[in-house]
C-alpha cells in the first residue's frame, strides 16, 4: 500500500519507506520487482466492486447525501446475496458428495501463497538471527486439494525451474488428473450408473478458467468417466473457503518449525510425521497439454467471453455429443 502511495520507482525505496517486511510480509524476491507487477499482487485478492462501493458510500455520508447512501447499500446488498451465492452452490456440491458419495465428487484445487513459505530453511532457533536475514528461501511452490468426504489431504510441490509457455494452465490440468488416479487407486471414483458428478471448484484466474480445464471437462464426460462434470469460480476478492484455512495451519507450521527441511525429501518426511493424514509429494515434471492439443487446432484464442462466467457445466446431450453451459 505504501508502494501505491509513494508512486516509488521500486519497491526498495517503499521499503525504506517502512513498508512491512519479515515473516508474512513481502520478501527480499519480491521487493526487486517493479511497483506496477507489485501493486498488482497486493490488489489481487481484492474485489474491486467492494472497494469503489466503499470510496463511493464514504462520499455520500461526507455529502450528507442520504438518497445515495441507500442507493449504494442496495447496490452493497445486491453484490453480497450474488458473491455468496457462489459460495452456497460450493457448499451445495460439497452437502451432495456427502450425501451422495458413488454419484458425486467435489474437489477444491488451489495454490498456496509463495509467501507463506518464504522462510530460511532453517531451524527456527537460526532463522531468525540478523546474519540470515538475506539467506536463501524455499523455491517450491505449493497446491494445495481437499476432497469433500475424504480424510486425506493433498499436497503437491513443483519446483520453480519447472515450467515454461503455458505451465500454469497445464498445471493446472495436471493436478485435477493427478488426484483422480490417486482417488482411483483407493476407489474413491463415483460408479453409480445414471449419475456421476465432477464438481471442481477453483479460483478465478487465469490459469484455472482457460481452454484447457474446459478441454480437460469434456474430455472426462466424452470418455464415461462422469456424466457431468461442473467447473465453478468463485468471485475476486471473495475466494476464502476451507482450502485457505488448511493453508493458514501449514503456513504456522512452517513459520514455528525447528527442524532442518534444507531439502525437498526432508520437507516432505516433516510435513507426515506432522500430519498424519496428508498425500505430500513432488510434481519433477508438468506434462504438456497445450503440445497434445496443439494438433487439433484446439488453442486458447477461440475462447471468449469466457471471463464473465462463473459456472460451467459439461454434459451429454440427446445426441450423445458433450455440451458446455454456463452461468454468469
Amino acid at each position: 500500500a505504501i508502494a501505491i502511495k509513494t508512486g516509488c520507482a521500486s519497491h526498495a525505496e517503499a521499503l525504506e519507506a517502512c513498508l512491512p517486511n519479515g515473516t508474512g510480509g513481502f520478501t527480499n524476491r519480491v521487493h526487486t520487482f517493479k511497483c506496477k507487477p507489485l501493486n498488482r499482487k497486493i490488489m489481487f485478492g481484492c474485489c474491486t466492486r467492494c472497494a469503489d462501493l466503499g470510496i463511493k458510500r464514504k462520499e455520500a455520508v461526507l455529502a450528507k447525501n442520504a438518497a445515495n447512501f441507500r442507493v449504494i447499500n442496495e447496490l452493497s446488498r445486491q453484490h453480497t446475496n450474488f458473491t455468496m451465492a457462489r459460495k452456497h452452490k460450493y457448499y451445495n456440491n460439497k452437502k451432495d458428495a456427502l450425501e451422495n458419495p458413488d454419484e458425486v465428487l467435489t474437489i477444491i484445487i488451489d495454490g498456496m501463497s509463495k509467501c507463506h513459505w518464504d522462510n530460511p530453511v532453517l531451524p527456527r532457533r537460526a532463522r531468525h538471527s540478523k546474519e540470515l536475514k538475506d539467506a536463501s528461501f524455499y523455491e517450491y511452490t505449493p497446491d494445495g486439494a481437499l476432497v469433500t468426504g475424504l480424510e486425506t489431504k493433498f499436497l503437491f510441490l513443483t519446483d520453480t525451474l519447472i515450467g515454461g509457455p503455458k505451465s500454469g494452465m497445464n498445471k493446472t490440468v495436471d493436478l485435477v488428473m493427478r488426484i483422480l488416479d490417486l482417488l482411483k487407486d483407493v476407489n474413491k471414483i463415483p460408479t453409480a450408473r445414471a449419475r456421476r458428478v465432477l464438481n471442481l471448484q477453483f479460483d478465478n484466474c487465469g490459469v484455472n478458467k482457460n481452454y484447457m480445464v474446459f478441454v480437460m471437462a469434456s474430455m472426462l464426460v466424452h470418455n464415461g468417466m462422469f456424466t457431468h462434470v461442473n467447473v465453478d469460480y468463485m468471485h475476486v476478492g471473495h475466494t476464502h473457503e476451507d482450502i485457505d484455512q488448511w493453508f493458514s495451519v501449514l503456513k504456522q507450521w512452517f513459520n514455528t518449525l525447528d527442524k532442518n527441511v534444507a531439502t525437498t525429501e526432508k520437507l516432505m518426511i516433516a510435513l507426515r510425521e506432522s500430519y498424519e493424514h496428508l498425500h505430500v509429494e513432488e510434481l519433477p515434471a508438468i506434462r504438456d497439454f497445450a503440445a497434445l492439443l496443439a494438433p487439433h487446432a484446439i488453442q486458447q484464442a477461440h475462447l471468449r467471453g469466457h471471463s464473465k462466467g462463473f459456472s460451467y457445466r459439461f454434459f451429454k446431450n440427446s445426441a450423445n455429443v458433450v455440451e458446455g453451459m454456463y452461468q454468469t
